[in-house]
């Protein structure tokens, strides 16, 4: 797996396979190919990481966890929003 991580706090933002490509350019991120190309604007070669070859804790979610290269830790700032009952 691969994971993109922000450079400020070691977020882990995406998982992705290895096979997929991930680009980082100094205005945007670029994800998969083809139909399958998906484009953050927000991000891009100054504020993301990529480390390939992760192996990510089994209940990753965006943002819990962060990657500083090596190893995985919770995100102490992380908090999981369920949605309340009407």
């Amino acid at each position: 797996m691969k994971t993109i991580v922000l450079v400020d706090t070691n977020e882990s933002l995406i998982l992705e396979a290895d096979d997929v490509p991930i680009e980082l350019f100094d205005n945007k991120v670029v994800i998969g190919t083809g139909s399958n190309t998906h484009v953050i604007w927000d991000r891009n070669k100054h504020n993301v990481r990529v480390y390939e070859g992760v192996t990510a804790p089994d209940d990753w979610f965006t943002y819990k966890y962060t990657f500083d290269g090596q190893s995985w830790a919770p995100n102490q700032d992380f908090h999981l929003q369920q949605a309340k009952p009407e």
